[in-house]
């Protein structure tokens, strides 16, 4: 069966267009920009402070774009600045700091969050000082930033959550911390692991009055097999086209070795979760290839169709590291299987290990459409000096055309660019979903009578069918099947638009 979805937007001809939402300028590291609001990525410095000796400092980042993708506000290091790199008071926690152990350093611990035109929310980790370089007894800090004209006007604290907290399974600095926030039924929710006998993961809502667990939720460890073990603090995902939820896991067979996959579900009503496995199609993706749970990163597709996986197959040293390719939107989980693909790399690159010589690696999609990587060393003359860092974390590398059907056009670009020594560690910005994919569809141009629409999910979609508001004045014209078309309206005026997206799936 086919499965389509509305989306509606207003057009008035005063207006040249409707802007994207995307977040085209990241700061993250010690003090490092991208812009991607030009023709190509471009780089920039910005404020950065040292919290912790030996450039240990995780530098937790996260970006708030305005509807044209440049910066509002940016968290880093546990700081706020404004879109002219100034300083912020407010928001911040005494003694911040971050550092977690290197292998798990591929976190996205800070986010912001629309509450609306002039309210954000935003929180981060922090926690207490644990020798010789790391942080434990970490903590979540929600924030609540008014804006006016896109100029911040306050940071105010809302909440904070020791590790004590019911909701809190943060205590443990070898896990990795991802805290993406996910919309349902008009909340934030945050999936924070829990490895008991009831459920695998906390549901928690995030408000302008703070954090508040979600007790009566479906997602229990019986709905999953015997040693079917979660993580949503490696990777969970939520699609807001399809609306499904994906999450990493693993199941350990008789012979102890690890078989990973992707699991799909999605919310249904009230806190209640497709189960796993009743569910008409199959919903756990197999992962080809068995690449160690614990070793993986794990990044999607600026559209959401695929889903990239860098690891390796075993914890020996020198192993290769692997870039596979699944596609999300497969029907069932034979399809995904089938989809999966390794991507070929230019040169060896050795994979994450967990000894003395540690690499762990953070990627993010861009809105550019390619993906952009990078890969973080701790050699064990750094493990002498107590510092996580290492001076070699500096060099920036890219997927090229990661969404293109046709796996001969992915390139992988080695060392696109080389920032100053210790300065790339150790993620890209934390970005929700409305911040990292784009809006479902965009006004490429406006003029007196006529508008151009353009599809943004064309990886995605098997058809389309638009409405453009005005069947009267334009007739028949008035519906299209065309992906990318042009109007032409008979009297100036507003108009509601609507295009159905449809896509194979689960219904």
């Amino acid at each position: 069966m086919k499965r389509y979805i509305l989306f509606f937007i207003a057009l008035h001809f005063s207006l040249p267009g409707l802007a994207q939402h995307q977040a085209k300028q990241w700061v993250f590291g010690q003090g490092l920009g991208m812009d991607f609001t030009t023709p190509q990525v471009s780089y920039f410095s910005t404020p950065w402070t040292a919290v912790m000796n030996n450039n240990n400092d995780l530098n937790q980042s996260s970006v708030y774009c305005g509807k044209d993708g440049k910066l509002i506000i940016y968290f880093l290091n546990g700081k706020y600045y404004d879109k002219d790199f100034t300083l912020i008071s407010g928001g911040e926690v005494h003694n911040y700091m971050l550092s977690t152990h290197l292998v798990h350093n591929n976190s996205k611990p800070s986010f912001f969050i629309d509450v609306d035109e002039n309210t954000l929310l935003h929180y981060y980790v922090f926690g207490e000082f644990y020798p010789p370089r790391w942080t434990n007894n970490l903590k979540i800090r929600l924030n609540k930033i008014k804006l006016l004209n896109n100029t911040v006007i306050s940071i105010d604290s809302v909440d904070t959550y020791a590790p004590n907290s019911p909701i809190s399974n943060l205590y443990n600095f070898q896990r990795p911390i991802n805290i993406n926030p996910i919309p349902i039924l008009d909340k934030n929710i945050i999936l924070l692991p829990k490895e008991d006998i009831t459920h695998f993961a906390t549901l928690v809502s995030i408000d302008t009055t703070g954090f508040n667990i979600i007790n009566n939720h479906n997602l229990t460890t019986q709905q999953f097999l015997p040693n079917f073990h979660m993580a949503p603090d490696l990777f969970h995902f939520y699609h807001p086209l399809n609306q499904n939820i994906y999450t990493f896991g693993n199941l350990f067979q008789l012979n102890q070795l690890p078989h990973t996959f992707i699991v799909k579900t999605k919310h249904i009503n009230s806190f209640n979760f497709e189960n796993i496995f009743q569910s008409p199609k199959y919903t756990i993706f197999p992962n080809k290839y068995n690449l160690r749970l614990e070793n993986l990163k794990i990044s999607t597709t600026i559209q959401g169709r695929y889903v990239y996986i860098f690891g390796n197959q075993t914890n020996e040293p020198n192993q290769p590291l692997k870039i596979l390719r699944g596609d999300l939107f497969s029907k069932d989980s034979i399809e995904f299987y089938n989809s999966i693909l390794e991507i070929p790399l230019p040169q060896y690159i050795p994979g994450i290990w967990l000894f003395e010589h540690k690499y762990f690696l953070d990627a993010q999609s861009a809105p550019d459409g390619n993906i952009y990587f990078s890969i973080f060393t701790q050699s064990p003359s750094s493990s002498f000096n107590n510092t996580n860092n290492d001076s070699s974390n500096k060099y920036l590398h890219r997927i090229v055309n990661p969404e293109d059907k046709d796996s001969n056009n992915i390139q992988v670009q080695m060392n696109i660019h080389t920032f100053p020594d210790w300065s790339l560690f150790a993620s890209f910005p934390g970005l929700s979903t409305n911040q990292l994919m784009p809006p479902p569809f965009e006004v490429l141009s406006a003029c007196s009578d006529s508008v151009h629409l353009d599809l943004n999910y064309k990886n995605i979609i098997d058809s389309v069918w638009w409405d453009f508001g005005d069947p009267v004045g334009l007739g028949a014209a008035n519906n299209s099947s065309v992906v990318s078309p042009v109007i032409k309206y008979p009297n100036y005026g507003k108009y509601y638009v609507s295009v159905q997206l449809w896509f194979d799936g689960d219904t």
